[in-house]
């Protein structure tokens, strides 16, 4: 029997109805369509593919550049009974292989892969196999070269189309400009595209920007002010925990949380703040993605992202509920002259060869050589050993992974895995050697299938338990047998990776992309401004500016921002407003009274008072004492 939408809706997710644009999206692609759904973030994009994935017969492959997303939605979709597979790196070949069996011959209805992971020639093979019914392309802004997040092996997806050209595309993403949704179409080789934008006005957002000297403070203050669950995001994993320590100690429940924890820590962190039993979550952008919690009361930046899409994502994790929520961002001088050195400084080639040349020296990668496989890697440790700025290392290492120099994974081996090296009579040997060493080796046989043929998981806490042995006595065990060349024993891993994609050269030998640097040059720049224009401004409405990024028309007003608030309070007309802010801007580069202003503006004093409290309150002006006299921070 085949379920309608609505009754697949319903007999898994509980709703009678879809959101907004969902259901027009999911017929869309029921009747084949190529189609390109724009959503912002909180707007059920996962629903749009998982529904026609199960209303239709067959399979739906979804393409997803993020390993921490792929785990979540398989995790929630097999809790809701739905047969779902992800592959992704640190499984083993006949781990995945069975996936791919399964896929083939059983019912898995949903196969989320990488964008790496779709040029391999097995899973193409497989999918020839397979009776496909869609191709969903999460984060679809990440094919396009004019996105904020450009991902050279997401161009590979529409080589796919080759292999399947009766198959719809589905792209989502919460990001895309025009020239990107325009893109986005060419790029994955749309026949008749349908396109779905929903708006980008959150009608229950209130945007503010706070300028202060001291973030901490500021914090404490909204916090106290703004009951209700919240995220507080940093650019650093030790920011997390610092300033979650310091919420602690000023009476808050609070935790933190980035991508270089244990999956167990990160899960339990999620899973306590998402049910109510920690109040704030310190975190960077490695947290967020895919997580449904409608009452996140705030959104607060400590420091100013880079780019208004990279923004308008974050803060939109605010309010999904529909209620009145704040996305505050607090800066200071030094979040707008960073974004000044982006725009004045990007990266010249003579940076990229040494920051390629220092790479190479890090990893330890002889000239002319390059290794085998990828390794564990450090943007931080990296940018700390060789006394560069993490954000010039994050810029510098990004771009030339866009030039495929490089490739960079977040994270790399979910679990410990092991191989044995040698014969079982040459076990029998070591047993004689080492009879110390005999129980460990045998059950690590016992519990490990497949050790001989290829890389197998190895289930240390069973081991532990089945030999009553501790962790430290196993490690010194399984480093011996690592010496004696029995067993090659690959630890969890939960750092990033890189791989070298060709061997190493002499740095000034290095062929760059010229044009694609000229052509990063002004994107980045380009956003670096869009961004402090939004910091800077406090003559338009934050709401607008936000949507006008995105293409959409401005309609109205907020009426809910900083901005729009202060305007309110000032009982001018928005033009008034505006050429009374300028003004203001203008004359405090030397000292004035609220008289003076007055007098000059031709305006009441008590408007003057109530526009530079707003001034004041953003710390754009301040008050000499002595004086009387106001003057532009």
């Amino acid at each position: 029997m085949q379920f309608s939408s609505k009754q697949v809706l319903k007999k898994y997710w509980g709703y009678e109805n879809f959101r907004p644009l969902q259901e027009e999206i999911v017929l869309s692609v029921l009747q084949g369509n190529d189609t390109l759904a724009l959503l912002p973030t909180g707007g059920g994009k996962s629903i749009c593919f998982q529904v026609p994935a199960l209303v239709l017969d067959g399979i739906c492959i979804v393409i997803s550049p993020l390993i921490a997303l792929m785990k979540d939605q398989v995790f929630n979709l097999k809790n809701k009974g739905i047969k779902a597979e992800a592959i992704y790196t640190g499984l083993q070949i006949h781990q995945i292989q069975t996936i791919l069996s399964n896929c083939i011959f059983g019912d898995v209805k949903l196969l989320y892969v990488s964008p790496e992971r779709l040029a391999t020639s097995s899973l193409r093979e497989a999918m020839k196999q397979m009776k496909v019914n869609l191709i969903a392309v999460d984060e679809a802004h990440c094919i396009s070269q004019w996105g904020y997040d450009f991902r050279p092996p997401y161009l590979q997806i529409a080589e796919v189309r080759e292999l399947l050209p009766k198959i719809p595309i589905l792209a989502l993403t919460a990001t895309a400009t025009p020239k990107v949704a325009k893109d986005i179409v060419e790029k994955l080789h749309f026949k008749e595209p349908k396109v779905f934008a929903k708006s980008f006005v959150r009608e229950n957002l209130s945007y503010v920007v706070r300028q202060t000297f001291d973030k901490n403070t500021q914090l404490v203050h909204i916090l106290k002010n703004v009951p209700g669950s919240s995220v507080v995001y940093v650019n650093s994993r030790k920011a997390t925990k610092h300033i979650a320590t310091f919420l602690i100690q000023n009476g808050f429940s609070a935790d933190f949380y980035h991508a270089g924890l244990s999956t167990t820590e990160r899960s339990s962190k999620q899973e306590n703040w998402i049910e109510g039993k920690t109040r704030i979550i310190v975190c960077t952008n490695a947290f967020g993605m895919g997580i449904d919690k409608p009452d996140v009361r705030t959104v607060i930046h400590l420091e100013t992202p880079q780019s208004l899409e990279a923004y308008f994502q974050e803060a939109g994790r605010a309010g999904r509920d529909g209620k009145k929520a704040y996305c505050v961002l607090l800066i200071n001088e030094t979040d707008k002259k960073l974004l000044k050195d982006i725009i004045e400084h990007f990266p010249l080639p003579e940076n990229l060869r040494n920051t390629y040349n220092l790479l190479c020296n890090y990893l330890k990668i002889p000239l002319h050589n390059k290794p085998s496989s990828a390794v564990n890697f450090s943007v931080s440790a990296f940018a700390a050993e060789n006394k560069i700025p993490i954000r010039d290392s994050l810029v510098q290492l990004k771009l030339l992974e866009q030039m495929e120099i490089v490739s960079i994974t977040e994270t790399s081996m979910p679990f410990s895995t092991v191989k044995c090296l040698v014969s079982k009579d040459a076990l029998m040997k070591l047993y004689a050697a080492n009879p110390s060493l005999e129980p460990l080796t045998k059950m690590i046989l016992r519990t490990s299938e497949g050790v001989f043929e290829d890389f197998s998981v190895l289930h240390e806490k069973e081991i532990l338990k089945r030999l009553s042995i501790d962790f430290f006595e196993f490690q010194s065990q399984i480093k011996t047998l690592q010496q004696l060349r029995i067993f090659n024993y690959q630890p969890i891993s939960e750092e990033p990776q890189i791989t070298l994609l060709h061997e190493r050269v002499d740095a000034k030998h290095l062929q760059l992309d010229y044009d694609l640097l000229k052509l990063r040059k002004e994107q980045i720049v380009e956003r670096a401004k869009a961004m402090l224009h939004y910091i800077s401004s406090v003559h338009f409405c934050r709401s607008n500016i936000l949507v006008s990024y995105f293409g959409e028309e401005i309609i109205q007003k907020c009426g809910v921002c900083d901005v729009c608030i202060a305007e309110k309070k000032s009982g001018l007309n928005t033009k008034q407003f505006e050429s009374l802010m300028k003004q203001l801007e203008t004359l405090l580069v030397q000292p004035k009274t609220i008289q003076e202003l007055a007098e000059t503006t031709a305006q009441k004093p008590e408007v003057i008072v109530r526009c530079l409290q707003f001034l004041s309150d953003a710390e754009l002006v301040k008050c000499n004492a002595k004086t009387g006299k106001f003057e532009w921070e």
